[in-house]
C-alpha cells in the first residue's frame, strides 16, 4: 500500500478517533484461523470514514494452544459487549461454522465479499484520500502488516497479479470491511458533505 502514510494514523486523543468511537456505526471485521492467526478489527463508520480502533489476535502457534468456534465465538461476544453496539460482524466467508457459530449466539453476520484485487483497490482509495484511518497505539499488529504488504513477485512474473499470502490477517480482516462496507461508507461520505454545504436562503 504505497498511499499508506501519517494521514492514515490517529492518536488516542484525535478528535476525529474520540468522536468516531461515540458516534460512528460499529463492526467487527474477522479474519478467521486456527493454524493461521485469528484477528478481529473493532471498526467505525464515521463521517464518510472507516476508522480502525482496536484489534484483538490470537496466534495458535504463539499460544501453542488452538481455540474452538465456541471459544472464539466467547471472546467475539465479549469484544461487542463493550460501547457501542455492534450493526455486523463480517466475516470470511470460508469460515463457514464460525459463522454459524455467531449465528446461533444471536450475532448479526455478513459473509465478507472476498474479491482480493478490488478489495485492495478499495482499500487503497480510502487510504489515499485519507477516509481509511487506524488508531496507532491499538492496532500495531495490523498496522506493521499493512507496512509489510508486498505483490508476489514470482506470481507477477508469470503475469498474476496477487499479494504474498504471509502475515496478511490483518490485512485481510481489513480488506473484508473496506469491501463490505463500501457502499455505506460512499453513501456516509455523500450525506455529510450535504449537511455540511452552505444554505441559501432567500428572505421576501
Amino acid at each position: 500500500y504505497d498511499c499508506l502514510g501519517e494521514h492514515n494514523y490517529l492518536k488516542q486523543d484525535d478528535p476525529r478517533l474520540v468522536a468516531a468511537i461515540a458516534q460512528g456505526e460499529r463492526y467487527l471485521a474477522i479474519d478467521y484461523g486456527t493454524v493461521n492467526p485469528f484477528v478481529c478489527l473493532d471498526i467505525r463508520l464515521h463521517d464518510g470514514k472507516l476508522v480502525v480502533v482496536s484489534e484483538w489476535r490470537w496466534d495458535s502457534a504463539e499460544r501453542r494452544r488452538q481455540m474452538t468456534d465456541a471459544e472464539y465465538a466467547d471472546q467475539v461476544i465479549r469484544l461487542s459487549g463493550s460501547g457501542v453496539a455492534v450493526s455486523a460482524v463480517i466475516v470470511d466467508p470460508s469460515a463457514a461454522s464460525f459463522i454459524l457459530e455467531l449465528r446461533r449466539r444471536g450475532m448479526h453476520v455478513k459473509s465478507a465479499d472476498n474479491e482480493v484485487l478490488e478489495g485492495i483497490r478499495k482499500t487503497s482509495t480510502l487510504m489515499a484520500d485519507g477516509r481509511l484511518l487506524i488508531a496507532r497505539d491499538s492496532c500495531p499488529y495490523t498496522m506493521q502488516e499493512l507496512t509489510d504488504y508486498r505483490w508476489d513477485s514470482k506470481a507477477a512474473a508469470t503475469g498474476v497479479e496477487r499479494p504474498l499470502k504471509q502475515n496478511d490477517h490483518g490485512t485481510d480482516a481489513l480488506r473484508y470491511a473496506v469491501s463490505t462496507l463500501w457502499l455505506r461508507a460512499e453513501n456516509s461520505r455523500t450525506e455529510s458533505n450535504c449537511s455540511r454545504r452552505p444554505v441559501n436562503v432567500l428572505l421576501y
